[in-house]
């Protein structure tokens, strides 16, 4: 299930806990008695109480729980949880010098553990108004909060920093940058409907204006509220709020203040709600009509979005900064995935852009504002990708984005009731809980929940049932379910579909099923790069497109995955190029073409194509096709159709060949799998009861291809052919045939259905054979002249998107 309905469902929900109780033990007599031994397990019983322990570990949640003496406080109950429940090489996470292990009620803890490795970060200290004062600062530390210590130590005395932004991070888990100022502080006094809220003291750069601050607080204070903001004295200022008269979200009247170049100006506008969604919203309208060609946002301002604001009921205000006055120009390509609407692949139905264009490769801050203003699909809006990011970086010449549809949500739609499922798995043998999920539901609340809707299971575990009760509601449409486990193997069935790029739509050219294990080869339910090379996507790679591309989880935390579903984009490795002749050259647009090509080459050449790959250099596969023969398989070719009574058409020879960087690297003469070629038949030649075949010569081997009724024939082998067609046995007296018989069609041998192939060695060639009969008076009129190749042969075309009439050309270069 989605993981985040995961993640939100676990957070603030409160556990219910079922204490015990022993019957007494009467004697025949009716006197309530309790022996020895009974008195020392009822004893036990009484003095342990169940703990319930939420466990954070590598950014997955999971849950068991554990008894402990009844009497226990929380040290001892710490103790024993450090003790017990830590894993070896981790330790407990420390945020802001507190360790992460805490109760939330008597009978229920909470634990954050991180892996015990020293990390080193880096810090960019950013002195603003005092550039000579900029330094870099280099730490060490056994936890990951690095927020909190370069809060703590590297914040002069008399400085301060913008909570909002005024610590970021530098594109990199283990790099920030710290923006500092000089500080004076405020005191603030904020009443909402002439009531005092609360009176907070500010920190606000020592060089403001007073106008600067009374910006700095409408930012912080005053979103969609009516407000006023007076200054009391030199360091008291009030900020009185006031609920709008209407919904903020249907406001279409706007004021933009715009600070470029050091000077802010204002703007009234009044923009429609349906322009706003037709290109994502309002943060994407600014970027796109707002932002001056040779600008883009300050991502040092604003607090919501970077390098903007909204205050008040309707205003917002844009920084701008200039773009370098000397770049430094390099061509880009951006790659833009619409995605679909299915739920569950947002593959399924989705669409593809790529754009090249030039931009500052010495600064590129900028360039998320440029590509969303110059190529933002239309009723779409660009949303976080898989570095959550809007704009992200695929490689150092590569960006991407994931844009999603508007859908205008019709308010008189009711939406649908979800249910959701807290499941406690418990061990069917002891009795004890050995962790946590949760699933949900639309519409009526299940009776019974069947193991085919539970997405996770505790390692370890198989299911001791087919299905579970539903138990009674804890809280708002939240159920328990109590899911009964026993030891075991979970084997996760996984479907991967595998999407390629088709004129701009994405389509899905192969599925991959197996089971996740079995592919994992160090056990640690990741499936990594390397392991997913092992489904053998032969001539493809990743497109920097879809979502942890490059892993494949099938676990959440100590849960295993009963089944995966998920899809990946993939692009082309090798380009399929068509020769500037036509006369001498195939199209190759076969779905699947790439991979059976990259698939088809001897061990050198695949050697050299794989290097290839590593080093980003051009990889083509080139169709060829010779309207010459060799003389000799024309005579052996001409032969046999003379043996079967067919008539010739032309001969031509059909080679593929491998290029890198330009380089010949050899000829294919055979593939793992058929490609599909089409010949054009001259309409003269064409009538009623005629048909069509191509004879191929291969290792000395005459083989007949069916030829369809629009020209495409299939084959795995490249060396000469001929096109042919043989006519119905007529029906008239002067073929011999007697009336009443009907007429026949046969294909040149004996027995070949159409759509099959037959191989024939010509010496093999006899008189019993019916369809190798002579016929010296029509063999006279066979037409056995070789006519130009490229008068037939249009190109190579994969029979499911030969409607396309064009071969994708795909481009590799791994960058």
């Amino acid at each position: 299930m989605n993981k985040l309905t995961k993640q939100l469902l676990s957070l603030g929900l409160s556990v219910v806990t079922v204490a015990g109780m022993v019957s007494p033990v009467f004697a025949e007599d009716d006197v309530n008695v309790i022996n020895t031994q009974d008195e020392t397990t009822q004893t036990e019983v009484a003095t342990k109480k169940r703990i319930v322990l939420n466990i954070y570990k590598d950014g997955y949640y999971s849950v068991l729980d554990f008894e402990i003496d009844q009497n226990a406080n929380n040290e001892e109950i710490s103790n024993y949880i450090l003790k017990n429940y830590v894993p070896k090489g981790y330790r407990v996470d420390v945020i802001n010098g507190s360790m992460s292990l805490y109760p939330n009620t008597d009978t229920e803890w909470t634990i954050n553990v991180v892996k015990d490795v020293i990390n080193t970060f880096t810090v960019k200290i950013v002195y603003e108004g005092e550039p000579e004062k900029n330094t870099v600062e280099t730490f060490d530390l056994d936890n990951n909060d690095a927020y909190n210590y370069i809060k703590n130590h590297y914040v002069p005395e008399g400085y301060s920093y913008d909570s909002m932004h005024g610590i970021a991070n530098d594109g990199d888990s283990n790099h920030y940058i710290l923006t500092i100022f000089k500080a004076k502080k405020i005191k603030l006094s904020v009443y909402y409907d002439s009531s005092t809220t609360y009176t907070p003291t500010i920190d606000v750069p020592s060089h403001y204006t007073d106008e600067e601050i009374k910006s700095f607080i409408e930012e912080r204070y005053t979103t969609n509220s009516n407000y006023t903001i007076k200054k009391v004295s030199e360091d008291t200022w009030e900020v009185r709020l006031t609920a709008p008269e209407q919904d903020v979200e249907k406001n279409e009247d706007f004021v933009f203040y715009i600070n470029k170049d050091g000077v802010e100006t204002s703007q009234k506008m009044h923009i429609s709600k349906e322009d706003i969604d037709s290109v994502g919203g309002l943060y994407q309208y600014i970027k796109i009509n707002l932002v001056p060609d040779g600008y883009h946002l300050n991502y040092n301002k604003g607090s919501m979005y970077r390098g903007l604001y909204s205050f008040g009921t309707n205003s917002h205000r844009i920084y701008l900064v200039k773009n370098s006055a000397n770049p430094v120009m390099k061509k880009y390509t951006v790659k833009i995935l619409k995605a679909g609407n299915e739920f569950n692949d947002m593959l399924a139905g989705a669409q593809v852009e790529y754009h090249t264009f030039e931009y500052d490769s010495n600064d590129t801050t900028g360039i998320e504002d440029y590509i969303i203003k110059k190529f933002n699909p239309k009723g779409y809006y660009i949303g976080n990708g898989p570095a959550s990011f809007d704009i992200f970086k695929i490689d150092e010449s590569t960006y991407g984005a994931i844009a999603f549809e508007m859908i205008n949500s019709d308010s008189s739609t009711e939406a649908p009731k979800i249910n959701s499922y807290k499941i406690d798995f418990i061990d069917k043998d002891t009795n004890r809980m050995v962790g946590r999920a949760y699933e949900y539901s639309e519409g009526n609340k299940l009776d019974k929940l069947d193991t085919s809707k539970i997405g996770e299971i505790p390692k370890g575990y198989v299911f001791a049932a087919d299905s579970y009760d539903v138990g009674e509601s804890i809280e708002n449409n939240i159920y328990t379910v109590k899911v009964y486990v026993k030891k075991g193997v979970i084997k996760t069935p996984m479907t991967i579909k595998c999407y390629k790029n088709n004129n701009g739509k994405l389509e899905v050219f192969k599925t991959v099923n197996g089971i996740a294990q079995d592919y994992d080869k160090n056990g640690d339910y990741i499936l990594d790069k390397e392991e997913l090379d092992a489904l053998n996507v032969k001539g493809y790679k990743y497109s920097g497109l879809s979502y942890s591309q490059n892993t494949l989880y099938y676990a959440n935390g100590d849960n295993v995955c009963t089944s995966i579903e998920t899809s990946f984009y993939f692009e082309e490795v090798a380009t399929v190029t068509k020769p500037s002749s036509s006369k001498d050259s195939a199209n190759l647009s076969d779905v699947g073409a790439n991979e059976t090509l990259a698939g088809s080459l001897n061990a050198a050449q695949q050697k050299k194509y794989d290097t290839a790959v590593r080093e980003g250099k051009e990889i083509e596969f080139k169709p060829v096709v010779k309207d010459t023969i060799k003389s000799e398989d024309k005579t052996t070719l001409v032969g046999y159709a003379d043996k079967n009574d067919i008539k010739v058409v032309n001969a031509f020879d059909i080679e593929i060949n491998l290029y890198v960087d330009n380089q010949f690297e050899g000829t294919i003469s055979e593939t793992v799998n058929k490609l599909t070629f089409k010949v054009n038949i001259p309409e003269k030649l064409k009538k009623e009861g005629r048909k069509f075949y191509v004879l191929r010569l291969h290792d000395g081997k005459v083989t007949t291809l069916e030829v369809a009724e629009d020209g495409t024939f299939k084959t795995d082998q490249f060396s000469s052919y001929m096109l042919v067609y043989k006519d119905a046995v007529s029906t008239t007296p002067e073929t011999g045939t007697k009336p009443g018989t009907g007429s026949t069609t046969t294909t040149p041998e004996t027995g070949t259905k159409p759509g099959t192939e037959s191989t024939t060695k010509p010496a093999t060639q006899t008189k019993k054979d019916p369809v190798a009969k002579k016929n010296p008076k029509k063999n006279k009129t066979v037409n056995t002249g070789v006519q130009t190749a490229g008068t037939v042969f249009t190109g190579l075309m994969a029979a499911s998107v030969a409607a396309l009439g064009v071969a994708e050309v795909l481009k590799r270069r791994n960058k």
